[in-house]
Order: structure tokens, then sequence, then C-alpha cells
């Protein structure tokens, strides 16, 4: 699992609360999502890196060259019943 990324709040900014949700079961982390949040989605695959690092642009990330990864960003709304994907093809 990719520790150091996980999903987060969107709004106004592109990083807003709730905060690093992370994408695996933590048992401390008891929060309990809301009508009308939006938040990211963000699944991860990888053979066996823990962590990836910023290369220095503030934007690229990039894990050690011997691990294969990959990630891909859903938006999504919560909603009273069944949430809003917006992120897939129409």
């Amino acid at each position: 699992m990719i520790e150091n990324l996980g999903s987060h709040g969107v709004g106004r900014a592109l990083h807003e609360a709730p905060g690093f949700i992370p994408s695996y079961y933590d048992p401390k982390d008891r929060r309990v999502l809301k009508k009308n949040q939006v938040i990211t989605i963000e699944p991860f695959l990888f053979t066996g890196a823990r962590e990836v690092f910023d290369t220095g642009g503030g934007w690229t990330l990039a894990k050690h060259k011997r691990h294969l990864t990959a990630q891909y960003e859903h938006t999504m709304v919560i909603t009273d019943g069944h949430p809003l994907i917006m992120t897939l093809p129409a």
C-alpha cells in the first residue's frame, strides 16, 4: 500500500477537509462522511512500493524504479442515497 498518499476533500481548493483519507483501513480514523461533501477516491495499484516522493517540481510524484505503480482519481459527492461519481464517462 502507498502509505503517504490518500484521498481528500475537494472544494474551492484542490485539497480541503476532510484531510488525508487513507486508502487502507485505519481503526483510529472514526470520521463519518456527511451529505454534500465532495471527496476524491484515489485507488492505487502497486508492486511493493510503500511510499512515493516529490520530484521537486511540486506536482510530479515518483517511486523507486524497481516498483510499478498506477493511480487514478475519482471525484465523489456524498448524498443521502447513492454517492454521485463525477468522473465516470458519460
